[in-house]
């Protein structure tokens, strides 16, 4: 029997007693590997992405690999190509929305590639378990326990992880799983991740959790906003009436960061500051920085040496003064960060602090 005709189960029994095929590893992957495996179609910060993520993940032929958040199936067409015929990708797409949009795209990549795409929630598939190498695309709250059981003794984890409990918060946390199937933080980075959308579908679905205040424009995008205040009955009410101040009357400013500073590195240090006011908001790209319900500023994403911004100017005065302590600081980013895992009742959620 040969490998395409040889059940998952059978791939599982005897993967173990394979022998890896280094030229094949995910951490020698370069860019352009990854975009001839994609085509033209991808957007160009796929690649770049990708390298990051696979460079931690290390994956090789023969490798059984649980994917959560399968969306245009960018990164599934490539885990594919890595983990070989005698492989096998599970990828779950927990989103209904985005569910089918990989199908154009892996049905014209995989070259035989056996993948599984399936609609469920991102608790994995422990009956295709156990899995060398486990990768989210959705950040989330903590790392499920159901994902250390199903993972391989001597498999790693990457996912982005929110610190704090903000929508579109996640740093990349690389993780390894001990004897007792607890967690340790092996690295904290940052990678922009590839998009979840299908090319030519409207881009900026609101996160998963973590979305306090919503509404849509004109053209019907969703706009959202994130921030611990407005999580009581008269908060939630000022939030969404600073929204509909934002999404009408939105300003977009220079600065404060300046061209060659990295929005990234200015992201993770605000997060572990955990300083009071912290918002998140989206649509297309997000952001981060400060609110109250008079006014919010937040530095785009996309370009850090630009701002978006409504109401009150006290907000740009306050997320101009923290990009200050952050030059202070000497500029730390997420490798700078202190990590570690604490564990809750439904699995563990990341600790970060300044070192």
């Amino acid at each position: 029997m040969d490998w395409d005709d040889q059940p998952l189960q059978g791939r599982l029994a005897e993967r173990v007693t394979m022998s890896f095929d280094a030229s094949a590893a995910s951490s020698a992957l370069g860019a352009d590997v990854i975009a001839s495996i994609l085509g033209p179609d991808a957007p160009g910060a796929v690649s770049a992405g990708l390298c990051e993520v696979l460079r931690r993940l290390d994956v090789r032929s023969t490798m059984v690999v649980l994917e959560v958040g399968t969306g245009a199936g960018f990164s599934t067409a490539v885990l594919a190509r890595l983990v070989g015929r005698a492989g096998w990708v599970i990828t779950v797409e927990p989103v209904p929305q985005l569910a089918g949009c990989a199908d154009a795209m892996l049905a014209d990549r995989l070259d035989g590639n056996v993948v599984e795409l399936r609609l469920a929630d991102a608790c994995g598939a422990p009956e295709h378990g156990p899995f060398d190498r486990i990768v989210g695309w959705y950040p989330m709250r903590v790392v499920p326990r159901a994902w250390c059981a199903q993972l391989h003794p001597k498999g790693s984890i990457v996912v982005p992880l929110a610190p704090a409990p903000l929508a579109a918060a996640g740093l990349l946390i690389h993780i390894s799983v001990g004897e007792k199937g607890v967690p340790r933080v092996r690295e904290v980075f940052e990678a922009c991740l590839p998009p979840r959308e299908a090319p030519g579908r409207v881009r900026g679905a609101p996160p998963q959790w973590g979305v306090d205040v919503l509404d849509y424009d004109e053209s019907a995008r969703p706009w959202w906003l994130s921030s611990a205040w407005m999580r009581t009955p008269d908060g939630y009410q000022a939030g969404r009436g600073l929204l509909h101040c934002l999404i009408r009357n939105r300003e977009h400013v220079a600065g404060p960061l300046g061209a060659d500073e990295s929005v990234a590195d200015f992201r993770a240090w605000l997060l572990a500051t955990g300083a009071e006011g912290i918002t998140t908001c989206g649509t297309e790209p997000w952001g981060i920085g400060w609110s109250d319900p008079e006014g919010v500023a937040v530095v785009d994403s996309s370009c850090g040496a630009r701002s978006l911004a409504a109401g009150s100017p006290r907000a740009i005065e306050v997320l101009t003064g923290w990009v200050q302590d952050w030059r202070d600081a000497g500029r730390p980013g997420a490798a700078q960060l202190g990590a570690r895992l604490v564990e809750v009742h439904d699995g563990w959620r990341l600790q970060a602090a300044l070192a």
